[in-house]
């Protein structure tokens, strides 16, 4: 944010206290009009970072969360799929021995 203060005080002719009070009410105003999820990105351009950083991050992270549930979700399915064939064989051997006539 130095970067950005050390422009606009220059670009203005204001002091670096005064810079700094221009890019806070700018921060608050684009925070006001913005939805909360950009909130942290813009924290981060006007810090210094590039724009799309945080967001990346988060996307990295809801990746990981993606495939560990995936993963429990497909082993829940191997388990219930056993447990299914397992009752479909018990149904269907459970009459096996009897003729089915009883006369």
């Amino acid at each position: 944010m130095e970067e950005l203060k050390h422009k606009i005080a220059v670009a203005a002719g204001i002091t670096d206290e005064q810079a700094q009070k221009a890019i806070d009410v700018i921060r608050e105003d684009l925070k006001g009009k913005a939805p909360k999820a950009f909130h942290q990105e813009i924290d981060n351009v006007l810090n210094g970072a590039k724009f799309g950083d945080s967001f990346r991050e988060k996307a990295e992270d809801v990746c990981v969360k993606v495939e560990e549930a995936a993963r429990q979700a497909g082993s829940k399915a191997e388990v219930l799929i056993s447990e299914v064939k397992e009752k479909i064989n018990e149904l269907f051997n459970s009459g096996k021995g009897t003729t089915g006539n009883s006369k």
